[in-house]
């Protein structure tokens, strides 16, 4: 179906795509709710209009007046018996499209219901049209029932004449409805970031969240830094992608009422050409983070990165050779496999360890660890 625009028709359309896709431009889930909610209202020419989505930390209903969606929540939505989720699905929308829904047994029933009435009617939200994306299921349960696993956005007029152009309308939400989609996924992740950075920001340890298709939602601080740290960066990305898949495979296999005896995959090494990694996986559970199951991957270096490296290289007056051998000794390794790791004979590769042992002012090689843990 064409759609015949204005040239300022055109112009409010074009910032409505822009926001809708733009999450990551504004300060915020919350500023992009509001911002992309009043973009699509001027489109529209609505009077009112209701952002629903469902992330950790954010208000499950955004809205210039709230105090409508407060009575839903405290008592009207006993009466709204469709699931925006099972129901509508994925849709853009005007009443003509989905009234029926509501106008059961009749329109006649529906008219004389207290929902109407007393809601509807009272607070003035009349010829309701808008966008409805159903979220894979699991999402957070933050408001009454009829919001769960939705992204949502509405808009009224506050009286039932003069109608709206509803064909036109419908037109113009289709063309917004996959810029709606992409820009809810993205502040689905926005906010998984939010409720995640207090809580594990300032780990040490490196932490990544994979959802159910393996797309990494979340990396604190130190993650990126670790793998900035780390040329060969491309083992640790698949030995994590690995352990979230491994992870969250075992999590299909338990029953839910099992979650509790849920076993994940045990600890795995990785190795690259300049450091060792410890990884643990574990599973959050289903609507823990706003994204359905996850799997949290935490990454351990085992031995010193390289910023780390070259500051006790200049402390301790070591050689790049001998800084190599001092990470292979914490890991424990043998004059026989420093030797081979080197590429050296057994006699080099022992006199390379003495020197290490020298400088660093210690007499064993199992405190060669220690001491550089102290002096880092």
């Amino acid at each position: 179906m064409s759609i015949g625009l204005s040239a300022a028709e055109l112009t409010q359309l074009q910032a409505a795509l822009e926001l809708l896709l733009s999450p990551l431009d504004c300060d915020g889930v919350a500023a992009w709710r509001s911002k992309a909610r009043h973009a699509v209202q001027a489109l529209l020419g609505a009077d009112s209009s209701v952002s629903i989505l469902q992330i950790p930390g954010e208000p499950a209903f955004e809205a210039d007046d709230v105090q409508p969606l407060v009575d839903y929540g405290l008592h009207y939505h006993r009466f709204d018996r469709v699931n925006k989720y099972h129901d509508l699905g994925t849709i853009a929308f005007t009443w003509d499209v989905i009234g029926h829904l509501w106008e059961r047994p009749s329109r006649t029933a529906w008219l004389k219901s207290e929902f109407y009435n007393d809601w509807v009617s009272k607070n003035r939200l009349c010829q309701p049209r808008g966008l409805n994306v159903a979220l894979p299921p699991g999402q957070p349960l933050l408001g009454p029932p009829p919001g769960e696993d939705v992204a949502a956005l509405y808009l009224y007029q506050d009286r039932e004449r003069p109608q709206i152009d509803r064909d036109h309308q419908l037109s113009l939400l289709r063309t917004l409805l996959p810029a709606f989609s992409a820009g809810a996924y993205i502040a689905l992740r926005l906010g998984v970031r939010g409720a995640l950075d207090p809580l594990i920001g300032a780990l040490t340890e490196g932490v990544a969240v994979l959802d159910r298709r393996l797309q990494v939602i979340y990396q604190n601080a130190a993650m990126c830094e670790l793998l900035a740290d780390d040329p060969e960066r491309t083992p640790i990305e698949q030995a994590c992608l690995q352990l979230g898949h491994a992870v969250l495979a075992a999590g299909r296999g338990n029953a839910k009422s099992r979650v509790q005896e849920l076993v994940g995959p045990g600890p795995r090494a990785v190795r690259t050409a300049t450091g060792g990694y410890c990884l643990r996986g574990a599973l959050v559970a289903s609507g823990a983070l706003g994204v359905g199951p996850a799997a949290v991957v935490v990454v351990e270096r085992t031995t010193p990165g390289r910023r780390r490296l070259d500051a006790l290289r200049s402390r301790f007056g070591l050689t790049p050779r001998e800084l190599l051998v001092s990470g292979l000794l914490t890991e424990g390794r043998s004059n026989h496999e420093v030797a081979h790791a080197l590429g050296v004979s057994i006699h080099t590769a022992r006199r390379h360890v003495e020197h290490v042992l020298l400088k660093l002012g210690v007499h064993s090689r199992a405190a060669v660890g220690a001491k550089l843990r102290d002096s880092a």
